[in-house]
């Protein structure tokens, strides 16, 4: 997690999110908005989907 290379810093929770999804691969699923969480996911290709 402390290899992504994003435009952003993001939290442990969020960096650790994003490595799983690159890693297993997996999409990101999240019932609350998380701009830079979106923004970074986008960036390295990985989908992220709000659920309403």
């Amino acid at each position: 997690m402390f290899t992504l290379r994003i435009r952003r810093d993001l939290n442990v929770l969020g960096a650790e999110a994003v490595a799983v999804a690159l890693m297993v691969p997996a999409d990101i699923l999240v019932t609350t908005d998380a701009p830079l969480l979106r923004s970074a996911a986008e960036e390295l290709g990985v989908t992220f989907q709000l659920l309403q």
